[in-house]
């Protein structure tokens, strides 16, 4: 799960367009995923469509 962070804050650091700290929340889901009842686990990340800038203020990502 670090290494998934981290490979995404990767992304952003290296994009202009991108620039600033971008949070990111990761969660293992852990389900059976047949019949068979097989363990499938799964790191699902939520990102906000923004990020905080070097001078701490939000930069927003989106469009309105």
């Amino acid at each position: 799960m670090r290494k998934a962070v981290a490979r995404v804050q990767t992304f952003t650091k290296n994009d202009q367009n991108l620039s600033g700290l971008l949070s990111v929340t990761a969660l293992l889901h852990t389900d059976t995923h047949s019949r068979n009842l097989n363990f499938h686990p799964n790191v699902h990340l939520m990102i906000p469509a923004g990020s905080l800038s070097k001078q701490k203020t939000w930069i927003a990502h989106c469009k309105k």
